[in-house]
């Protein structure tokens, strides 16, 4: 299920012919379920204020948001009873044509197995708009966390506005170090989702503000940073071109790409990279771990990326078999990542560096049959776009599985 709503425009040719590196057209995305709906069956654009209309699950509530997908305010539809709806329209009124109202259409009982079966219905809603005035963003810099140097902070915040006042609709974000001991270094300080890096270690308070243009607020989180407490290192790249491999949405299974979409390609795949020769013992104990990716390609976009890895004790290697990186088991472990802009080609720090994903290798390591030399695999799904070197793009920046153990 896809909890998205895409936007395509055409790029700077004017002309709708697909994304890079076929065409330019430039996609945008949201999520749904953050602003309450599952499932979105039918959305429909209101000219008279910019906003959008989104129906789905649950059945009883009607989203207005912008387009960017930030939510205005949520309509109680329960009085009509909707089964199933599914399609939405905004058009003249049927007893006032000079008053626009939105149609709502339910499917009901699908008729798939009953031919005969006939009782989708068509609803009329007059919506009267809030009129509240202006309310202060509502700002949440994410929960607390701790990390060990040097590694990087990724902040995953989340700022919701009524776009108001209008103009300038419009909302600023920052983030700040409120306090601690050393500097905080932030890959995009006015990005809500961004990444931060620090000189030292302690305790550190970080704030996201927001400002719509007359309110503003903010929230605060605690980064414990720890000092580095050694341990053995261990570097893992992939060497062949097999053991990075990509899978379309319709689970064809591509092992010679030139580079790895993480996870954007017409749209959202799964991406999985396997490590061969893990020198980590079976009573090991990870410290850290993360994958340093390489940028192929310039990408900006909001990103967001589960990593996971395959429950296995010794992965197998990829093969060209239809689903055969969603077939395989994944851990329970999941480490979230956003990753900031990639804005140089060739470039590998620390906005291609992922979040700290010892908890997965720690699963994978921890399992009964693990041996010191054994390979595993990582599996990376999310939505959004970044694009990396594959081994087959370029062998020295293929991926790189970077772990701390004692």
């Amino acid at each position: 299920m896809n909890r998205e709503v895409y936007r395509v425009a055409p790029g700077n040719n004017g002309i709708f012919d697909g994304v890079s590196p076929s065409g330019d057209d430039q996609v945008t995305h949201f999520d749904t379920l953050s602003i309450g709906v599952d499932d979105p069956e039918g959305i429909e654009y209101n000219p008279d204020n910019n906003r959008l209309y989104l129906v789905g699950k649950p059945k009883t509530q009607l989203a207005e948001l912008t387009k960017t997908g930030a939510l205005k305010q949520m309509f109680d539809i329960s009085a009509a009873d909707a089964k199933k709806p599914s399609g939405l329209a905004f058009a003249p009124g049927s007893l006032n044509p000079n008053v626009r109202n939105i149609y709502i259409a339910a499917r009901g009982v699908d008729n798939n197995n009953n031919p005969n079966e006939n009782d989708g219905k068509v609803y009329e809603i007059s919506l009267i708009p809030a009129t509240i005035g202006n309310q202060r963003p509502t700002v949440s810099a994410g929960p607390n966390q701790t990390i060990i140097l040097p590694e990087n902070v990724s902040l995953n915040g989340m700022v919701f506005d009524d776009s108001l006042p209008d103009p300038p609709d419009t909302v600023t974000t920052t983030w700040s170090k409120a306090s601690g001991p050393g500097t905080v270094t932030f890959g995009d300080a006015n990005a809500v989702d961004t990444t931060a890096s620090f000189s030292e270690a302690g305790t550190y308070v970080l704030r996201l503000a927001a400002n719509d243009g007359e309110l503003n607020t903010s929230d605060s989180i605690t980064i414990t940073v720890l000092d580095n407490p050694g341990g053995v290192v261990i570097d893992v790249r992939v060497t062949t071109g097999s053991n990075d491999a990509e899978e379309r949405a319709s689970g064809r299974i591509i092992l010679d790409s030139t580079d790895l979409d993480l996870v954007f390609e017409k749209d959202n795949q799964k991406v999985g990279m396997r490590f061969t020769g893990v020198d980590i013992p079976e009573d090991a104990t990870i410290i850290r771990a993360y994958i340093q990716f390489m940028t192929d390609e310039i990408h900006s976009g909001a990103t967001s990326l589960i990593i996971q890895g395959e429950a296995a004790n010794n992965a197998a290697p990829f093969t060209s078999i239809d689903g055969n990186i969603s077939s395989r088991p994944r851990t329970t472990a999941a480490v979230k990542w956003s990753p900031a802009a990639w804005l140089t080609k060739g470039e590998a720090g620390l906005n291609q560096r992922t979040s700290n994903i010892s908890s997965v290798i720690q699963e994978i390591v921890s399992s009964t049959g693990w041996s010191r030399g054994n390979s595993l695999v990582i599996i990376i799904t999310g939505t959004g776009r970044r694009v990396a070197e594959s081994f087959e793009g370029n062998g020295d920046g293929a991926p790189l599985l970077h772990v701390v153990y004692n």
